[in-house]
Parts: C-alpha cells; structure tokens; sequence
C-alpha cells in the first residue's frame, strides 16, 4: 500500500498538491500537450471526443508502466473543512488552503489507488475535455509522473526534466505554439 503524504513529497516536495499550479510550482519537470490540433478546447462531436480520449491515453502508455499502480485524486470545494468519504471509493485524504486571491473556499482532496491500464481514466478524460472535472490529477507509484487532463489538454510533471524532453519530442506535434508553452 503506498503512503500517499509520502509518495506526494517525493513528486512534488513542497508543492501544494493543486492540480492548476504545477505548472508553475514545478515548472522544469511540466509539459503541457493540447488534445485536439491548433489548440481546440473542446469537442464538437463523437468523433472529436474520441480523439481527445485517442491522444491521451497515447501520451500516457509512454509515462505509465502497464499495471502501474496509480493514485488518482479528485478536488471538491467549500467553505469549510470536511473529511468525508467521496463516492466512487474516494476517501478523503487533506484540505488544501486556499491562494490568498481565492480565500472564501477550502480545497478538499480525496484520492484511490486502482491499476494503469490504457482505457482506465477515460472517464476522466471525457469530464476534463467537457470541462466537468476539476482538480483531477493521477500521480503513478512507479514512474513518478503527474497528470493533470483538462479541457484542452493535459499537464504533465515527468520526474525528470529529460524525460519531460523526450516526451516533448516524442509528441511534438501535440505541443502548443505558445512561447510558455501554455
């Protein structure tokens, strides 16, 4: 079983673990990849849909090692700590402080361990591309990558910053034209 406060200060150090700012936090290990080609943010159809899910999970069988056991976390907000158990076999595991341009809610973080397999969060994929999910990020046990999907994209914290460049050259075309890479 994987100590989840432990595996987190090992990814991420003193990061807050809000999926949003990881990008900036951890900067030199992110790369962003962009779902549909010229930076599209959501789909129009099934078909489009169905490509987003296609690249993802193409992304991901270079950074997670099959059978993988992977920490997937949801955020939910309010305005007051809770420590509840989320559906979907969600427990809870720690509020997050709020930014001090955001200080009316608390970020509550819940997470599951369950196994990567290609197929395994595509339901995750289709809420983030349909801008249904927030705060969703899947940390793997192994391979001490971070991926945050959103509806545009993805985010990725690769546990080094040359395997963050091969995976930038691997998937090039996926990559915004944005000098920031945004």
């Amino acid at each position: 079983m994987c100590n989840i406060d432990e595996l987190w200060n090992e990814v991420a150090g003193d990061a807050k673990p809000v999926a949003h700012n990881l990008k900036f936090d951890l900067d030199q290990r992110w790369v962003r990849f962009h779902s549909l080609p010229d930076s599209q943010r959501y789909p129009n159809d099934d078909a489009e849909m169905n490509a987003i899910i296609h690249r993802h999970n193409e992304i991901l069988l270079s950074v997670f090692i099959s059978g993988e056991q992977l920490q997937v976390m949801q955020m939910a907000w309010s305005d007051e700590s809770s420590a509840q158990v989320k559906a979907d076999g969600f427990t809870y595991w720690r509020d997050v402080l709020p930014d001090e341009d955001d200080l009316d809610c608390v970020n509550h973080l819940y997470v599951r361990s369950m196994p990567w397999a290609t197929g395994a969060l595509d339901w995750a994929i289709a809420a983030a591309a349909n801008d249904e999910l927030y705060g969703f990020m899947v940390i793997g046990v192994d391979s001490r990558a971070i991926y945050h999907p959103y509806d545009g994209g993805l985010d990725l914290i690769l546990s080094t910053t040359d395997e963050r460049d091969a995976l930038k050259d691997q998937y090039a075309s996926y990559l915004s034209s944005h000098p920031a890479g945004l």
